[in-house]
């Protein structure tokens, strides 16, 4: 409840005063109420990059850059957290690259007649509002404190239309392949979402913003900068390139979401006659093994090159120990899921009392 009440603070801050107000941490449902007035209806701008939606079904958005929330001591930006996999710390630390220039949150609200009051709701806890005036395109909100603020609406804008979160007017179609919650070695990273927005995981609150996607070029950018480009989705996987902080690209794999209990492990000869390919911190590999107990191993792109290896494994502590046939070095890789085309280790790379880092592979031809 803390943390939802340090959430609706911000919302209640950030929108309407811009200054810390009381919010009730009323679990009633949120008020049905009246009609509003239509021209509540748009977007309503308290800066160029403060700015609040109200939808015709009742929901709204906020939208405000992320410093605000630096600036009210509140931590409102994803953070990149520890994870299994450096891969996913640095799709985290791009991730919030990416969406710290804005972040945006979800409402709904009612509205009482008799008393011109707005009810606003996040996450069940309510603040209460006067709309003094309200016009096409101005909007003038008291709260329960008696502050007062004035908001704006682009005269352009349609009144009558209902504002949408995400502005698709210069996007393509986003093929349904990408509609998925994305993750790598079982930590969910990024959510496409149907209605035009993603979502970036974080261990706070999570941020959505709208994005476009390019058919051309299979770029998906947020806040006019590439966050990603598709490659290509096979078994369900999502191939990318990703460009760092210089620009340069590189490929990771992403999959689909899924938690310990779902992973299963198929007879270790599923491995035998199938490439298996993991790509990471610009690191890409393919494993190929040839029989039950040999196999190659080949880099792509700057780390090209081919080493051979023989391997055994452990049925008991489901570990396979690699030996490079060239130098005689020892890897060690235990399997937590294997199917016919997905293939999660624990990698310890040559130290098997190590912590190891969680890795994913996909069969590709």
């Amino acid at each position: 409840m803390d943390k939802l009440k340090n959430y609706a603070l911000l919302l209640c801050t950030l929108l309407f005063s811009l200054s810390f107000a009381a919010c009730s941490d009323d679990d009633d449902p949120v008020y049905q109420g009246d009609p509003y007035p239509e021209e509540l209806i748009g977007t309503w701008y308290y800066t160029s990059d403060v700015y609040v939606t109200f939808n015709s079904n009742g929901t709204g958005t906020l939208t405000m850059p992320a410093d605000y929330s630096e600036a009210n001591k509140m931590d409102a930006a994803p953070t990149a957290a520890t994870t299994p996999s450096e891969a996913a710390a640095k799709v985290k630390s791009k991730i919030l690259a990416v969406s710290s220039g804005a972040v945006s949150y979800s409402f709904t609200f009612s509205y009482e007649a008799s008393t011109n009051t707005l009810q606003i709701s996040f996450n069940n806890l309510i603040e209460k509002y006067i709309i003094t005036s309200i016009s096409s395109s101005q909007l003038v909100l008291t709260s329960t404190e008696g502050s007062v603020k004035t908001y704006t609406k682009n005269s352009s804008e349609d009144e009558d239309s209902e504002s949408d979160s995400a502005d698709t007017s210069t996007s393509d179609t986003i093929p349904s392949s990408l509609i998925e919650t994305w993750s790598i070695a079982g930590t969910a990273l990024f959510t496409i979402n149907d209605d035009g927005t993603i979502t970036f995981a974080s261990d706070d609150t999570p941020v959505t913003m709208p994005y476009t996607y390019d058919a051309n070029t299979g770029a998906v950018s947020v806040g006019g900068e590439v966050f990603l480009y598709v490659m290509d989705v096979v078994n369900n996987v999502l191939f990318a390139q990703m460009p760092d902080t210089e620009g340069v690209l590189d490929t990771y794999t992403f999959f689909p979401l899924t938690t310990a209990d779902e992973w299963t492990i198929a007879d270790i000869s599923t491995l035998i006659g199938k490439n298996w390919y993991v790509a990471m911190e610009g690191l890409e590999v393919n494993l190929y093994f040839e029989s039950s107990s040999t196999g190659v191993m080949t880099g792509v792109g700057d780390n090209s090159g081919t080493e051979s290896f023989t391997y055994t494994y452990d049925t008991e502590t489901k570990m396979v120990t690699f030996t490079i046939d060239s130098n005689g070095q020892k890897y060690y890789f235990e399997i937590y899921c294997l199917t016919d085309w997905h293939l999660i280790v624990m990698n310890y790379d040559d130290d098997p009392e190590s912590e190891g880092d969680l890795l994913e592979m996909v069969a590709i031809e």
